[in-house]
């Protein structure tokens, strides 16, 4: 099973994805890549995970400085 996560930038910034379960762990990390103004989709290949309910966090690095967006979803399989 995939997922997608879909964001926008305003301007230029550098992007990691973590993704926790419910105990708090990290179960799966993105690599910082740094991404263009715009929307943009992260397609993540989740078949290593349980089904469950999972947070993933968005770190978001740019001249404006951190930003990060926390969300809840659920993996079905």
């Amino acid at each position: 099973p995939t997922t997608t996560i879909a964001f926008a930038l305003p301007s230029s910034a550098f992007i990691s994805l973590e993704i926790y379960d419910v105990l708090g762990q990290v179960v799966m990390s993105i690599p910082q890549s740094e991404y263009t103004s715009g929307r943009h989709t992260l397609n993540i290949n989740a078949a290593a995970l349980a089904g469950g309910v999972y947070i993933y966090r968005l770190i978001s690095l740019s001249a404006e400085g951190r930003q990060e967006l926390q969300k809840k979803f659920v993996l079905l399989k």
